[in-house]
């Protein structure tokens, strides 16, 4: 530690970061910019803790701003000021305008991590740009799922899937992200705009975990039936159907459901599975019908019916004679 004035010719024991620190700051007081600068950076040599450095890079801050300097260096240091926690709101808007300027979309994307997507929108104005639209919830899903991204007109969109504390690694979407590793991983994603102005990021996590997914929805519902009824059965997009109906488990080798089923008479039971395109199979729905068709036609009602259809569509006359004099009998 030393004092300024006094004897000007006796010279500090140590150099330390006090020294140097001191020294710029009283430097800066005096209008002596450029020296104050080479020792603001001396200080930030000789730091020794996160403190330290802190006050020396806040120091060179300022020095820089006196000179109204604000280019490369300027911005370095605000970016490990940032790093050091110092990422107050007038360092966030010198930094986003900044990088908006320069279309530096790594650092807009690393920059976000710190600040909100309120304040962003704040700083960037007009330059903001709203973030991709996820279209599955994050939460758990089993074995394998799909994932499709949107985002605003023209714009390209990015993405990254990563288990925790691994790189994340964006290439450009181009069709549905597919994802089946076990575990919990998070797709990250965001957009540039055919101006170059980024997207905030967009986020989440899934957990992938092993097991089936329900069966498929069937209608109608269980129970006895007196009319013809047709069986339908929900089939996922991608995914194909298979069901029974002598009381066996289906699978791919079942009968392929293509459209609505007839509903057997009697007491069946109609099993269906769903296969997904990965081969990955739903659970079984089960569902048993009672189907017991009513008769309501005696044979006479059933004769005169016959009789009136036929008179209807002039197939017979009064007499109930065709046309080549033939006599039709029901």
């Amino acid at each position: 530690m030393f004092v300024l004035g006094g004897d000007k010719n006796k010279v500090p024991a140590v150099k330390d970061f006090a020294y140097y620190y001191e020294t710029a700051d009283e430097d800066m007081k005096s209008n002596k910019i450029d020296s104050a600068l080479d020792n603001a950076l001396l200080a930030l040599e000789k730091a020794s803790d996160n403190e330290e450095i802190v006050k020396a890079r806040l120091l060179i801050k300022s020095i820089y701003e006196e000179q109204k300097y604000t280019g490369e260096y300027y911005i370095e240091n605000l970016e490990e000021l940032f790093k050091l926690g110092e990422n107050s709101k007038e360092n966030a808007t010198i930094l986003l305008s900044y990088y908006a300027k320069k279309n530096n979309i790594a650092g807009l994307i690393n920059l976000f991590d710190i600040v909100s997507e309120e304040e962003a929108k704040n700083i960037l104005g007009e330059q903001f740009v709203e973030k991709p639209e996820i279209n599955l919830p994050a939460g758990e899903y089993k074995n394998v799922i799909n994932i499709e991204i949107s985002a605003v007109k023209d714009a390209t969109i990015y993405y990254a899937v990563a288990k925790e504390n691994e790189e994340l690694k964006y290439e450009e979407y181009k069709r549905p992200v597919e994802i089946r590793d076990l575990g919990s991983v998070t797709l990250m994603t965001y957009a540039v705009t055919a101006e170059g102005n980024v997207s905030y990021k967009a986020s989440c996590t899934y957990n992938i975990v092993e097991g089936q997914n329900e069966g498929p929805a069937v209608t109608p519902e269980a129970g006895t039936y007196k009319e013809p009824t047709k069986i339908t059965v929900s089939v996922p997009d991608g995914a194909k159907a298979y069901y029974t109906y002598d009381g066996s488990k289906p699978d791919k080798n079942s009968t392929e459901y293509t459209e609505p089923v007839d509903m057997l008479k009697g007491v069946h039971t109609f099993k269906v599975v769903v296969i997904d395109k990965y081969g990955n199979s739903s659970e079984v729905t089960s569902v048993q019908y009672n189907l017991k068709l009513s008769r309501n036609e005696t044979v006479a009602t059933a004769k005169e019916k016959i009789w009136n259809q036929y008179l209807a569509n002039g197939f017979i006359n009064a007499e109930g004679v065709t046309a080549d004099g033939s006599v039709i009998e029901i």
